[in-house]
């Protein structure tokens, strides 16, 4: 919906200036995405999910109940 764009867009013009809120992931450690425990910046959620940067240097989305917030944005 419009509501939820413009939210996401002004979510995601924040994130262009540097401000990244924080993540812990609370998942189990996958050999090549995520590591139990971690911290992790959010480069920007889409529906539900988190767009991170993984341990293959890649970002991927991944569902927002496998973190906690540890920094949100102010």
């Amino acid at each position: 919906n419009k509501k939820s764009l413009y939210i996401n867009g002004i979510y995601r013009a924040l994130l262009g200036r540097g401000n990244k809120m924080k993540v812990v992931y609370l998942g189990p450690t996958e050999p090549h995405t995520l590591e139990h425990g971690r911290v992790y910046e959010v480069l920007s959620e889409e529906d539900g999910w988190y767009r991170i940067i993984d341990k293959s240097g890649e970002d991927y989305l991944y569902p927002k109940d496998d973190f906690i917030i540890l920094e949100e944005l102010e």
